[in-house]
This record gives C-alpha cells, sequence and structure tokens, in this order.
C-alpha cells in the first residue's frame, strides 16, 4: 500500500510528524530542550576562558605600547649620544 501524499516515511507506525521536516515537540522534549538552555546559561566555564583571554589580550597591548615607548626613548638616547660622539672626534 502506497503512502498517502504528504504523508512522512514512518508514519504507518504511529510516529506524530509535523508539517516540518522533524518532528513535533512534546512536553517532554520541551523540557529537556530548556534545560539545557538553562543548564547552557548557568555554565561559567566558557565565561571564565573568555575572560582569561581578555586579560593576556590587554596585557599584551599593554607591554605592545610599554615597549613601544620605550624604544623611542631608547633610540633617541642612543642617537643623541652618537651625535655627542661624533662632534666631539677630531675632524
Amino acid at each position: 500500500m502506497a503512502p498517502a501524499p504528504g504523508a512522512a516515511l514512518g508514519a504507518e507506525s504511529g510516529a506524530a510528524m509535523g508539517p516540518g521536516p522533524g518532528p513535533r515537540l512534546r512536553r517532554g522534549n520541551v523540557k529537556t530542550y530548556m534545560r539545557k538552555i538553562v543548564r547552557f546559561i548557568r555554565d561559567e566555564e566558557g565565561a571564565t576562558a573568555a575572560e582569561y583571554g581578555l586579560l593576556v589580550t590587554l596585557i599584551a597591548l599593554a607591554i605592545l605600547v610599554g615597549v613601544a615607548a620605550l624604544g623611542t626613548s631608547i633610540s633617541e638616547m642612543y642617537n643623541g649620544n652618537a651625535s655627542r660622539v661624533a662632534n666631539a672626534l677630531p675632524k
């Protein structure tokens, strides 16, 4: 016997199928999904990892800014000393 047009496979076994591609959500399924969503929202492991990542990024940025400022200062110091030495040497 051929299935009726629009009937899903396995419909003859009594499975409740909706118009969409998947099965209808039953009350138990909704509760399960809600528990999973609440557990996901309450889970703080990912948030902790993200916070550590943000801290590492900010520390690296502070180091880069410090090194850039220090590098400019040191460069100016060496250039000043080099010009003083060059002026002090006899020509």
